[in-house]
């Protein structure tokens, strides 16, 4: 014990060189958290702290955060902004925090063999704050995930691995696969040089961390800065392939979109995400002037505005920030809804894909679809995507007022305020019919492709947002375009939002309670898309139809 407590201090002088300059850091913004003393054996001597917003439901959903080295749980409490998005969704948050008699810079020792095991050291007290979080409150068991910065990050890499049967999704922040360090010495490699493996050596070290588990392996969101030289890019693109050969798909993005400057990839059907953040150092991306579309996050030495509030987009990718999420009649049994639900793995260190993404049709006027499965506690996750009709998809355009309208005469469908000073609304078409009756839809949301813009929208008037309507079956009296769509009333209106992008893809936020319900199981489900006040001038954007649109379902 006391040799191993002097390689935690050694190896913590070296991080505190390897991670950051953080000595003299100081934190922009604190919260204010509940310390819970006793949370077991806590083999780990590490520090738990807790926040509970008021008003909480019953089975709400749980996030464990860590901290980046030379930080505080309250210190990256206030930067990160978690404590605002839990008393938003109302979602518990347990901080856990490193001790300087652990490791000298305090940071997670991810590297250190006992501490990246199941059963042992760390992992075993953060897996302890859980259990202790089951036992005082209400918490849905498919909906607790890990998210962490720097060592922080590295560490929710060796929760996912070590622990597949607590956690459901995790978000790492400037981190490094699981088992890329096993010292101090190749810590110091990974993170400033990168390690280089197949998909499959990747996998094999996850598959290794619980050699017995034949259940799901939770889904991964990747953020990092393309500046970053502490922990250079490179351990982002890696963290993908490791985690795509664990969950069964191509290491290569299904779409990859720009987004506020920055990169945006996804992989398979979204199980697995990555942020690329243009001009960013070592740190985490957030949004205090809600640029993206919602405000949050502190700027500080390590927190910069970047247009992009990865806690929030962590938050989206778990699945608890539509209203179902934070409902008191949510169910102890749905399984965590996010855009990448966790898929199946495969025993074999080979990757193979298990869930095809959307496929471009034959036929303008056909749509196509694909659906794939994974089991967890929970039940059994079904992944249903389909294309837009393009037969059916089009635009109408009306005065603000809503009069002198026609239909869209430009094959591509229009959003926005044109030339003619005419306000543009789109309405694409999906084929939802081959849903089974008895789906228990727990998560969807759409996928759009940019065709062209001009100007932006978004910001005509200030804080204008792309809103999502959907409606069961046909807006009209037929799912083609008609002057009627304009104006018609939807089944759900405004079920959720897309931000800003220039290129490639981009999909909206979840849609909520009302969403869910208005997708149609026996036919057609339209969706509209429109801003929510008419544009000040001419700004908008042009969609592709067919392909280039998809609707993504989740269901038990």
């Amino acid at each position: 014990m006391k040799k191993r407590k002097i390689l935690k201090l050694v190896s913590g002088i070296i991080l505190i060189v390897l991670f950051t300059f953080v000595a003299q850091f100081s934190q922009a913004a604190t919260c204010t958290l509940t310390q819970v003393s006793s949370f077991g054996s806590n083999p780990g001597n590490l520090l738990m702290y807790k926040y509970v917003p008021s008003s909480m439901p019953s089975n709400a959903p749980l996030v464990v955060v860590t901290h980046g080295c030379s930080q505080t749980a309250s210190g990256f409490c206030g930067d990160s902004g978690w404590k605002t998005l839990a008393d938003e969704y109302k979602f518990y948050v347990v901080f856990a925090q490193q001790q300087s008699s652990n490791n000298s810079s305090t940071c997670f020792n991810f590297f250190a063999t006992g501490d990246q095991a199941r059963g042992s050291g760390e992992p075993l007290s953060i897996k302890q704050m859980v259990d202790q979080m089951k036992t005082d409150y209400s918490i849905d068991a498919t909906k607790v995930f890990m998210t962490g910065f720097s060592s922080g990050g590295a560490m929710a890499n060796v929760m996912l691995a070590t622990y597949p049967d607590v956690f459901y999704g995790g978000a790492t922040m400037s981190g490094i696969p699981y088992k890329c360090a096993t010292d101090s010495s190749s810590a110091y490699t990974c993170m400033y040089n990168s390690v280089s493996k197949t998909d499959s050596a990747w996998g094999d070290l996850v598959r290794g961390a619980y050699s017995s588990y034949t259940g799901s392996y939770p889904k991964v969101t990747i953020f990092q800065g393309l500046s970053d030289t502490t922990v250079v890019p490179a351990n982002a693109t890696e963290t993908a392939s490791q985690w795509t050969n664990v969950l069964g798909i191509s290491s290569t993005p299904t779409s990859t979109a720009s987004y506020e400057g920055s990169t945006h990839k996804i992989y398979g059907t979204g199980q697995v995400e990555l942020w690329q953040i243009t001009g960013m150092t070592h740190g985490i991306t957030v949004d205090p002037d809600g640029t993206d579309g919602k405000s949050g996050g502190a700027t500080n030495t390590y927190s910069f505005d970047k247009n992009i509030w990865s806690s929030w987009k962590a938050a989206q990718f778990f699945g608890i920030t539509s209203s179902s999420s934070s409902s008191s009649s949510s169910s102890s049994s749905s399984s965590s809804s996010s855009s990448s639900s966790s898929s199946s793995s495969s025993s074999s260190s080979s990757s193979s894909s298990s869930s095809s993404s959307s496929s471009s049709s034959s036929s303008s006027s056909s749509s196509s679809s694909s659906s794939s499965s994974s089991s967890s506690s929970g039940g059994t996750t079904v992944y249903f995507n389909t294309t837009s009709i393009s037969g059916d998809d089009g635009y109408t355009k009306c005065t603000s007022a809503g009069a002198s309208c026609e239909v869209g005469p430009i094959s591509t469908p229009a959003i926005g305020r044109g030339t003619d000073a005419k306000d543009n609304r789109s309405v694409l078409s999906f084929d939802t019919s081959s849903l089974p009756d008895n789906a228990v839809i727990t998560r969807a949301y759409v996928k759009v492709t940019m065709s062209s813009y001009f100007g932006n929208p978004w910001t005509s008037p200030s804080g204008n947002q792309l809103l999502v309507d959907a409606n069961t079956g046909c807006l009209g009296s037929a799912c083609t375009q008609e002057t009627a769509d304009w104006a018609a009333t939807p089944t759900a209106s405004s079920v959720a939002s897309i931000a800003r992008w220039t290129s490639g893809t981009t999909t909206s936020t979840d849609f909520n309670a009302a969403g869910l319900s208005a997708i149609n199981k026996t036919g057609k489900t339209q969706i509209k898309l429109r801003f929510a006040s008419y544009p000040s001038a001419t700004n908008y954007v042009f969609i592709t139809q067919g392909s280039g649109a998809t609707l993504y379902v989740e269901y038990h």
